[in-house]
């Protein structure tokens, strides 16, 4: 219901963590590679609609370096929210 509640962002790292962890187990990549795919598509609508929640930056921090994201894909999606709102100080 708050997408700026500490906890919940807490709780959610907490979860997918697990989830990660479960497949690596498995060594399951489909499922590992579909929850991390997942939620980056989660919190791209999150950021859509609040582009200034850091907690939503942190968790897309944290979700991108479990997936691998590649350095420069990251750049390019933070200077893209940063151009459209420049003053959007929970991006830099």
């Amino acid at each position: 219901k708050n997408p700026k509640s500490y906890p919940s962002w807490y709780h959610r790292k907490w979860a997918i963590s697990r989830m990660v962890d479960e497949a690596d187990a498995r060594e399951d990549v489909a499922a590992r590679d579909a929850t991390l795919a997942r939620e980056l598509v989660l919190v791209e609508k999150l950021l859509d609609a609040d582009d200034r929640n850091f907690h939503c930056w942190g968790y897309r921090r944290f979700v991108a370096a479990l997936a691998k994201v590649p350095d420069a894909d990251e750049l390019e999606f933070t200077t893209k929210k940063i151009e459209a709102n420049f003053s959007n100080y929970s991006a830099w």
